[in-house]
């Protein structure tokens, strides 16, 4: 069938024109049998007007004005005989007889022409409901007339005709969001992402509703799930670098000073005994100072002014004292005579000597508390003592480690 404006040839079960967009209209064509029950009509209405003429003939001449109604009725006469003539009596039954036929058929092509037309819209229908592009464009047109439910309705039935298609779900999540339910657009999103993990467009749109929401923990949740730089870049306004240490973890022989720094001008907060610098943390303001032997653990975070947070960085230092060196006496072991023999100490940078006579125990586990208390701080030379004495002395370093001792056997005779 063709469009009766444009010409265009119209797909089976179309109500429009494809091109030009005219409704189509489905029309009998009975012409033939029309025009014969047309010229019936004018046949009985032009008998009916010379059985008239008659009757005011015949009335006239009762009258006195015969004449005049003669001529009428020839005039009548011959307009009808002149046009239809007036026919018999088994003529017009056979006319009444096409007449019932006509109708008859008339009737049945209309009854036809009506199941026709409720076919082709129980076809028109039944193809509306399968197709996703009429779904779909109707859920867009609701969305802009202000019918957000009538929307959602299409939109759904658009999604289960394409189940994979990411424009439906988009535009499903505008109009919850025209709805005010949030929950249903962030669910709808979250669908895309996992269709199309490296769909930008709705990374960026759960970002900003997680960023309304002041929900920061879902923002970084998220992000755990971005599989490419591209993605992870669209986390640049809420990630923060982790806080550098200046000293790597490992073992060292002294006290240290561990300073903390932040690329990205974040404040850090710090924690020396295991627990969350997130929850638990000191402002970081100055060097911390690990003083003594053990093993210390230092955590830390940055936090930015948006209160995102780095990952938390956890270094570990092992102080472990080393024995200073032992001192050297001056002279060493051995006899000597004479007044005013004097025995030096010499001690290593930085450190104490401490010293004792005949000490008569086992000084092998001594520490520094055992040194100070039974020993006397070398500051000048010792005098050697008369007779056969032992001198044990011992180097006491800042950080309270101690050497081992060195012991000088002096026999002074004066």
């Amino acid at each position: 069938m063709k469009c009766a404006r444009c010409g265009a040839e119209i797909k089976s079960g179309c109500m429009y024109c494809s091109v030009c967009g005219y409704e189509v209209r489905i029309v009998p064509d009975y012409n033939v049998l029309e025009e014969e029950l047309l010229a019936d009509i004018l046949d009985q209405e032009n008998h009916k007007k010379y059985t008239q003429a008659a009757e005011r003939q015949r009335g006239n001449h009762v009258s006195g004005n015969g004449e005049r109604a003669e001529k009428e009725g020839r005039a009548v006469k011959q307009e009808v005989n002149g046009k239809h003539p007036v026919k018999s009596h088994s003529q017009t039954e056979e006319k009444h007889k096409k007449k019932s036929r006509l109708t008859m058929i008339v009737g049945l092509a209309s009854t036809g022409a009506v199941l026709a037309c409720i076919a082709m819209f129980g076809v028109m229908s039944y193809n509306n409901k399968h197709s996703f592009t009429y779904q779909f464009n109707q859920g867009l047109a609701a969305e802009a007339s202000g019918n957000y439910t009538g929307a959602l309705d299409y939109l759904e039935r658009a999604k289960k005709i394409e189940p994979d298609n990411l424009d439906v779900r988009f535009e499903m999540a505008d109009v919850y969001l025209a709805l005010e339910q949030e929950n249903n657009a962030v669910a709808i999103l979250r669908e895309i992402i996992e269709l199309d993990s490296s769909s930008k467009k709705a990374y960026k749109e759960l970002i900003t509703l997680y960023e309304e929401e002041g929900d920061y923990e879902a923002i970084f949740s998220l992000y755990e799930t971005a599989e490419s730089d591209g993605i992870r870049s669209l986390f640049s306004d809420y990630l923060v670098a982790e806080p550098q240490f200046s000293k790597k973890s490992g073992s060292y022989e002294g006290n240290l000073k561990i300073s903390l720094t932040s690329v990205d001008q974040a404040n850090i907060y710090y924690t020396l005994d295991g627990t969350s610098p997130e929850k638990y943390g000191k402002l970081y303001s100055e060097p911390i100072e690990l003083k003594g032997e053990g093993e210390y653990e230092i955590q830390a975070v940055c936090e930015n002014e948006k209160g995102f947070c780095s990952d938390v960085v956890a270094n570990t230092y092992t102080i472990a004292y080393t024995a200073p060196d032992r001192p050297t006496l001056l002279p060493g072991s051995g006899t000597y005579e004479g007044e005013g023999q004097m025995i030096t100490i010499q001690v290593p940078a930085g450190c104490n000597a401490y010293y004792i006579w005949n000490n008569g125990e086992d000084s092998s586990a001594w520490g520094r508390s055992e040194v100070l208390s039974h020993c006397t701080m070398y500051i000048e030379p010792i005098p050697m003592a008369p007779g056969n004495n032992i001198l044990e002395v011992f180097t006491v370093s800042p950080n309270g480690k101690i050497s081992k001792s060195v012991k000088g056997n002096y026999i002074y005779n004066q």
